[in-house]
Order: structure tokens, then sequence, then C-alpha cells
């Protein structure tokens, strides 16, 4: 079972930074409009839980950090087009039924298909609209033992 929550506002943005291509923490700093201080307090505490990674080009510049994602533990949704891609796989069965009502100009099959496919589309475009397009990331940290940080 995994256990995955919702970051935070820093982690968030950092995260959605690194997706696209590995980055140094001043082009993170730059990005975000943080403090480069800021940005490796998260890196650092988000390196610990194992959700992204430091690494190093020895061949063009030792000192040159890139930080990589580690897709495993992490998970990005967009809330909009979540709800719309089922918005659009309700909706469909509705029209079909629509069409074959004036074929056949049976109109208690759209009157009973809209019963029952009307209240989850409403549902829908309700949860789309609070929700809007929005991004969200979700991460499984790695859970430290805290007995061990002790005794170091």
């Amino acid at each position: 079972m995994s256990d995955f929550k919702e970051c935070e506002i820093l982690e968030k943005d950092i995260i959605l930074l690194i997706k696209r291509k590995p980055i140094t923490i001043t082009e993170i700093s730059k990005k975000t409009k943080r403090a480069k201080s800021t940005i490796s307090e998260a890196v650092k505490r988000l390196a610990n839980q194992e959700i992204v990674t430091k690494t190093h080009n020895y061949k063009n510049d030792a000192r040159n950090t890139k930080i990589v994602l580690n897709l495993e533990r992490i998970k990005i949704e967009k809330t909009h087009t979540f709800y719309l891609i089922y918005f659009i796989l309700s909706f469909i069965p509705f029209l079909i039924s629509l069409i074959i009502s004036l074929i056949f100009k049976k109109y208690f099959l759209v009157i009973g298909c809209s019963a029952g496919i009307f209240p989850s589309l409403v549902y829908i475009l309700y949860q789309a609209y609070i929700k809007e397009d929005k991004t969200v990331v979700y991460k499984n940290p790695k859970i430290e033992n805290k007995k061990k940080n002790k005794e170091q």
C-alpha cells in the first residue's frame, strides 16, 4: 500500500521544475524567486526522503551539482483534465441514447438515460469547477529511523 501525501508549496515548485529537466540549486532559486539557502534546505529534506538525488558531472565541472527526480516516489496530477476525461466518458453514452431515441422516436429512452447520467455529469462539472486547473503533486517519502539518527 502506498502512502502518498500532498506536497507543500515549495516542494511542489521544486519537483515541477526538476521534472522537466535536471537543474542546479541556483537555477531553482532563480526560477522560484526564493533564497538559495531555503532551496538548499528543501532539497536536502527531499534528498533524505529519497525523492530527489544530487548528481555530479565530473568530466565537465565537478562543482556543478544537478538535482534529479526519483519518479517512483512522486505522482503528478492535473485535476481539471482528470475530471474532464470522466465527463467525456459519461457524456458519450448520453449522446448515443439521444441519437437512438431520435431515430426510433422513443423519447422515454432519453428521459431514462438522462435520469441515470445527468446527476453524475453535474457532480463532475461541480468538482471540475471547484478544483480548477491545479497541478497536484503527491510524494511517497522514505521514512527514516529516528533511533539510527540519534546514534550518529
